[in-house]
Formats: structure tokens, sequence, C-alpha cells
């Protein structure tokens, strides 16, 4: 079980199992101020029929992947439109026509890994862990390098030298190249430490600050097109533009 906490203060609980028995179950249930939702994805129950064996049915098609036909079921009555198979097609076909975005492309997808993957993360911790921060940000002129940057007031803890050579592997992590940790610092605007994929820490790094420089602007923690960034080496100036200058 998972417990979702999202930017507006609303919580969500998620659960999800291997061994359900009675096969998939997707249901969504929305309690509100002055009301309640219930959605029963799947299986959907707009019908539902109920036989002892199977025999009664005879070769009657009830639904897709179903082992039996007996005891309860749940008949699609219309099936391709109850799975929604031609409103996707039908705003495919007006996201080109309209030239929009579709309700459900690629962000929402990274967004949905990036709320799995902050599950185990927080599993693993023993305690919240925000979603916010983690995005892998390729930038420079290593196009093949990729960095992650962390916030330091997000993690649930300090971050360990396990902890970053998990986070890097490729096989049982996230995968990267290295982590930026964003910090706070009495000696710059921003506050940088930079660690390796074996979990030591580095001084400097110059496609790291190019790195880091690009994810300060673009989630609104620069207010200014130049500002400094406090690294274990010194102290930089950096511009939204990820130019650096000594």
């Amino acid at each position: 079980m998972a417990v979702v906490t999202f930017e507006d203060g609303t919580k969500a609980t998620i659960h999800s199992n291997d061994t359900t028995l009675g096969g998939v179950r997707n249901v969504v249930s929305a309690y509100l101020t002055s009301g309640v939702v219930h959605a029963n994805i799947t299986p959907n129950t707009a019908v539902v029929a109920y036989a002892p064996e199977a025999r009664v049915w005879g070769e009657e098609y009830i639904t897709e992947k179903v082992e039996t036909t007996s005891g309860w079921q749940f008949p699609s009555p219309e099936e391709d439109w109850m799975r929604g198979y031609p409103q996707e097609l039908e705003d495919f076909v007006d996201a080109i026509h309209d030239g929009r975005p579709p309700l459900s492309d690629a962000s929402l997808a990274r967004e949905v890994v990036e709320v799995i993957y902050a599950g185990y993360l927080s599993r693993r911790a023993g305690g919240a862990w925000s979603s916010s921060g983690h995005d892998p940000v390729r930038q420079g002129a290593w196009p093949r390098q990729r960095l992650r940057v962390l916030e330091q007031k997000s993690l649930p803890g300090p971050l360990t030298t396990a902890a970053i050579r998990r986070i890097c592997d490729r096989n049982y992590g996230v995968g990267s190249d290295g982590i930026l940790l964003l910090t706070s610092t009495a000696r710059a605007d921003f506050g940088l430490r930079i660690f390796n994929p074996d979990g030591s820490e580095a001084e400097k790094s110059g496609n790291g600050l190019r790195i880091f420089a690009k994810y300060l602007w673009d989630h609104g923690y620069a207010k200014q097109p130049t500002f400094t960034v406090d690294t274990r080496a010194a102290w930089s100036s950096a511009s939204s533009r990820c130019g650096l200058a000594a």
C-alpha cells in the first residue's frame, strides 16, 4: 500500500498486489467533502451475470481472459467501447487534426512511473519520499551523460554512500552517472554537492554545474538570469543559459 500526497494536500491510498483472487481488479474511490464516487474500471460492473456451472452459458462469449464462465461474471455489453479503445483512437486523431497534445501523453506516463518509483524509495527508506527533484536531466556537450538532481529537503534521511550506489545502479536503481544534490548554503545563492556513482564526492564538475544551473532555472528556484552556486571546491557564477564564468 502507498499513501500519496498531492500538491494541494489531497491524499490517496493505493493498494496493489499480485495475488488477488478472482483476477485483475482496478477500482477508484473518491471521498469528497460532500460526496463519494466509486469507479469500477476492471471488472466493469455495468452488467453482472451468475451461473453455478460453465455449461449454462454454453459457447456464449462473456469477456476476455476468463478461465471459466461459472460463478459471477462481468460481461461487457459493448466491450471495445467499455474498454475505451474507440475513445483512444478518437483523441489521437483529434490531437493531430487540432494540433493539440493528447489527453494522455508521455509526460503523464512519466509522472506515473515517478510515483511508482517514489513508492519503492519510500519503502526502502522507511519514510516519505517526494517525487519532485528526481528528474534525470541531460544537458551540455556530453549528451550521453545522465545525472540526477536531488534536493536535500526532499530526502527522508542522509544521502549515504550505499544509497548513492543503489540509485546510480542501472540494474537495481534508476541508473545515473552521478548525483547532484541541492543544499542550503550561506556562501552563495545555492549549494551543490556532486557525487560519483561509487558514492565518492567530487569537488567540481563543469557539465554537472551546467545541468544544475538549468535545473534551478527550469524549476523556478533561480529568480535572476545569473546566480551563484557553492560547490565543495569554490563558488561559481552560473547563468540560466548554462554557460559558466569562474
